[in-house]
């Protein structure tokens, strides 16, 4: 039951970086809450799938997803540096795009197939 509501959240905070890509400082504040509420899914997945002792159906089946299994962060970018007043710690000057969007929608998709293929093999409850 957890996965779904944290699918929800996530979705809610996508929807406020969407509106707010112009105040960098809210961006990252939605970003952050985004990314926390996608790793709470796959951390509730991992939790309940080993309560089950079905750890391994886990590690399968998440490996079989093109985003999930690189991490929730990786496919997201966070650097503003070309925004006004903003600094990158990275040093890059990689400049605020629509793949950020495209990215953070995978990812949601990837969760929402992933939780819903547990809850048909009844390994996660949702």
């Amino acid at each position: 039951m957890n996965e779904r509501y944290k699918i929800g959240e996530a979705k809610f905070f996508l929807t406020r970086m969407e509106e707010s890509v112009n105040d960098l400082e809210a961006f990252r504040y939605y970003m952050s809450a985004f990314l926390a509420a996608g790793r709470s899914v796959i951390q509730y997945a991992l939790e309940e799938s080993r309560s089950k002792g079905r750890k391994q159906w886990y590690d399968e089946t998440i490996a079989g997803y093109e985003v999930l299994r690189h991490g929730s962060q990786s496919p997201i970018r966070h650097r503003f540096a070309d925004w006004n007043g903003s600094e990158d710690r990275n040093g890059s000057a990689q400049r605020y795009s629509e793949d950020q969007f495209v990215s953070a929608q995978r990812f949601i998709e990837e969760l929402e197939k992933f939780v819903q293929r547990g809850m048909e093999e009844g390994i996660l409850s949702g």
